[in-house]
């Protein structure tokens, strides 16, 4: 079984696979390319009305990050619901990765909904923006070779 895809946890309680990805991810939200995918998409500053009707599951960096820090306090916590669930709409649990599969899966999220809104605009430039910032091999720590993403994944999502 592939160690980056299961919970194995060091001695600290933290999995073993968090380290590296929190290491790239504070790599790719420095990327140059980066700010539009940085925090939540605000339909009214961006006067896009129809966002939340054409992109079910929004994911930006901003709450990756979020999940990979909670991914790191959430392991040295008792499961369960810490207080504040019902004001959040659940447990703080929840919200962490618990596996390199399921930050890799928000990753491509945030690149599939920007590709989905973006077609629709008619605009080339709009969708040939994303793929290279994902698959450009000399680009940043190369995210492809780092999470095992190949270039037919970068594709399919095209």
């Amino acid at each position: 079984m592939d160690e980056g895809n299961h919970s194995t946890s060091d001695a600290t309680g933290e999995s073993a696979w968090l380290p590296g990805v929190k290491a790239l991810h504070k790599e790719l939200m420095a990327h140059a390319l980066a700010w539009p995918f940085l925090e939540p998409v605000d339909p009214i500053k961006l006067n896009i009305p129809t966002y939340f009707q054409i992109i079910e599951r929004p994911m930006d960096f901003g709450t990756m990050q979020a999940k990979l820090q909670g991914s790191s306090s959430a392991a040295n916590e008792v499961e369960g619901d810490d207080g504040m669930a019902g004001a959040f709409g659940g447990s703080s649990v929840a919200i962490n990765y618990t596996s390199l599969d399921e930050y890799k899966q928000d990753l491509f999220l945030v690149f599939r909904n920007a590709i989905k809104f973006n077609a629709d605009d008619g605009r080339e430039e709009s969708v040939g923006y994303v793929h290279p910032y994902l698959c450009e091999r000399n680009s940043m720590t190369d995210v492809a070779c780092d999470l095992a993403i190949s270039q037919n994944d970068c594709d399919s999502m095209l």
